[in-house]
């Protein structure tokens, strides 16, 4: 986890003090670096009980990401995204080429001028920034290019297959997250794609937090040789 404040992680410290609702010991977080060098780094100085955190970031994975509702409407995306018919691929393909020409055509202009070596440094280094801005457009172009020819090479899925066997290990990824900390630890990281941001609000006393999780290794060796783009969503909730 990161706080939202200054970028930095957290760290677990021990209260002995009592001040907990429950009267007894207990562990929280806090940022690091406001902890380290104080207000001049990062004025986060709020802190959040350990066990709560935790158990808001499960129950939000276990509601919002391994949500069968959410899942089935992600394998939905992802049987769309490769049923494309052959004639739709070629018309998306038909209608980026010329753009890769464009780009080509722009590139190789910009590259004659600078060959002529009589601009100023000022003109050069304009020129130098014009050719490496049209060989970005030009490389990503040339990804969706890519795409679009890995889409076409794909084999048609097995929508049921597919979906009984996601359902199936969804169901066995929610148990392991109930399991003891390192299985759910190895859920986490799977599900999660970053780390989590948490936002103090410190006249309400909590946190907000928010992320991007992905599906992506939810569906590793599942799909076989099939190229799956992640699908990422941004959850908020507050503890």
């Amino acid at each position: 986890i990161a706080c939202a404040g200054c970028a930095g992680s957290f760290f677990v410290r021990k209260r002995p003090d009592g001040r907990h609702p429950d009267r007894e010991p207990y562990a929280y977080y806090a940022c690091t670096y406001h902890h380290l060098r104080g207000d001049r780094v990062c004025q986060n100085g709020l802190g959040m009980v350990m066990s709560e955190a935790d158990t808001a970031v499960l129950d939000v994975l276990r509601k919002d990401i391994l949500n069968p509702a959410a899942l089935s409407l992600g394998i939905e995306m992802t049987r769309e995204r490769y049923a494309a018919r052959p004639g739709d691929l070629a018309d998306q393909r038909a209608s980026l080429e010329p753009d890769v020409s464009r780009v080509e055509r722009q590139i190789s202009n910009l590259v004659d001028q600078l060959a002529e070596g009589r601009h100023s440094p000022a003109v050069r280094q304009r020129l130098h920034e014009g050719i490496e801005t049209r060989e970005r457009e030009r490389d990503a172009l040339r990804v969706k290019l890519d795409r679009l020819d890995a889409v076409a090479r794909l084999p048609r899925l097995d929508a049921a297959g597919l979906t009984k066997t996601l359902h199936e290990r969804l169901k066995a990824w929610r148990t392991l997250l109930d399991a003891e900390p390192v299985k759910a630890r190895q859920i986490i990281r799977k599900l999660l794609h970053g780390r989590l941001v948490f936002t103090p609000d410190p006249a309400q006393r909590l946190y907000t937090f928010e992320g991007p999780g992905s599906y992506g290794r939810l569906l590793e060796g599942v799909v076989q040789n099939v190229w799956c783009p992640r699908g990422d969503s941004n959850t908020r909730h507050a503890v």
